[in-house]
């Protein structure tokens, strides 16, 4: 986590210091594994802390935002982070249209993979309510906070080492 932090608060944004998320999984699967999933960026909700909060006080293991989490919007606030025992919101988790359409692109690229075995994350941990409001929202562009967050994803990558990277 401190490597993480690191390279977030050397960033030329200060990534660290801005909502949004950096993991959709649970540390189990920041390990050697054939795929790594990106999305673009966290939307919407406003239940997002800054970034550096999310690394810090992340303490999920055998966890997929597509399968755990409720991504309904009125339970977000409360559920942001999957844990059904501390939220009130009593929905099916991992039914929304995106959670599902990357649960079966993940047993597509391997039949009987557990989400909650693949790394997840955001190509940008920035969190806006759309990729076109994404600029009007932080100021930056979509590719400085690409950027910004690269390094994070040289982290990982180096860990994970994927054969494949499916790109949301």
């Amino acid at each position: 986590k401190s490597k993480i932090i690191s390279l977030l608060a050397t960033s030329p944004m200060k990534i660290g210091d801005l909502p949004g998320e950096v993991f959709s999984t649970g540390s189990s699967a920041i390990s050697p594994g054939d795929l790594y999933v990106a999305g673009l960026n966290p939307g919407f909700g406003t239940a997002y802390r800054k970034v550096r909060s999310h690394v810090e006080d992340w303490s999920l293991e055998h966890y997929s935002a597509y399968l755990d989490q409720c991504w309904n919007e009125r339970c977000w606030n409360e559920d942001c982070y999957g844990k059904q025992e501390k939220s009130s919101c009593k929905c099916k988790r991992g039914t929304n249209a995106h959670q599902k359409a990357v649960q079966q692109m993940i047993h597509r690229a391997r039949p009987g993979l557990d989400p909650r075995n693949v790394f997840a994350t955001n190509a940008v941990f920035v969190k806006s309510d759309s990729a076109a409001t994404f600029r009007k929202e932080t100021g930056f562009t979509m590719f400085q906070a690409f950027e910004s967050c690269w390094p994070v994803h040289q982290l990982f990558l180096s860990i994970v080492q994927p054969r494949v990277i499916l790109s949301l």
